[in-house]
């Protein structure tokens, strides 16, 4: 048997050199597992940006993230918003359409996953992180109450209450929100569509997600319907696929009326 004795300082810099060696090795003989990216991976920004998060900021340190948990759910009853790993999620998908501002920056974050970037650019997207759960807690005002007041305010017991149904503090709203922002600020730039979602409903038994994310019968959330509930929010946000009758009649489907009609649009709602 061959045995590796590998010095460790017990730094900042000892730590992230011991995490870069050990995801390094693991990635050449077997994969690692997200867990262990979130975790300990000093390369990949979005799992860099996650754990800064909830090491540094008041809105993710206080017990808004649960760092034991990984997986997309969460219990109605939980104090946390989401798992640590839906956070990481949520950041992975807003990275390169929603953070990035500029062709460079897409271009420069395409490799972000392998390659660690230097300091600067990773104070730069940590910045731009912040900014984009600020829009969302400006967008929804109990969502800014929760992560001001932290998990012991049990402002995410009630936002989740049959009177409530808050779709923002359930990590499916999250993921679906991340989706429709990331698509939608790649034409438009992120702050464009976060001020754009102030005029989304957040109630889980309105359209978009009644009966595609949210069950109204049982009063729970459902497994699937993410995919459809980020295409209905790009419609109403006004940018739809081409063949919206598809999409109608998917939706159909799901909220079990054939001839439903597609939520209207928020942009004509404005005009």
């Amino acid at each position: 048997m061959t045995v590796l004795f590998v010095p460790h300082a017990n730094d900042a810099a000892g730590v992230s050199r011991t995490r870069r060696l050990f995801v390094d090795l693991k990635k050449r003989a077997v994969p690692v597992a997200t867990n262990d990216i979130i975790i300990l991976d000093e390369v990949n920004l979005a799992a860099i940006l996650s754990r800064r998060l909830v090491d540094e900021h008041a809105w993710f340190s206080r017990g808004q993230i649960d760092v034991e948990q990984f997986n997309n759910t969460i219990a109605g009853n939980a104090s946390a918003l989401c798992s640590i790993g839906t956070l990481y999620d949520v950041i992975r998908r807003i990275l390169s359409k929603a953070l990035a501002q500029t062709s460079e920056e897409r271009a420069e974050l395409k490799d972000a996953a392998s390659v660690r970037l230097p300091e600067p650019r990773i104070d730069y997207y940590y910045r731009r992180t912040v900014a984009y759960f600020e829009g969302l807690a400006r967008a929804n005002a109990r969502l800014g109450e929760y992560l001001e007041g932290g998990a012991a305010s049990g402002i995410a017991q009630l936002a989740r209450s049959s009177e409530e149904r808050n779709v923002l503090v359930r990590p499916v709203g999250q993921q679906v929100y991340a989706n429709a922002i990331a698509a939608i600020a790649s034409a438009g730039g992120m702050d464009a569509a976060l001020d754009l979602a102030r005029q989304l409903p957040f109630d889980l038994a309105a359209p978009p997600y009644a009966d595609v994310i949210w069950d109204t019968r049982r009063q729970t959330m459902r497994g699937k319907g993410l995919g459809l509930a980020t295409r209905l929010l790009k419609h109403m946000f006004g940018f739809g696929e081409e063949d919206s009758e598809r999409l109608r009649q998917e939706y159909g489907l799901s909220v079990g009326r054939p001839r439903a009609r597609l939520p209207d649009s928020i942009v004509r709602a404005q005009s």
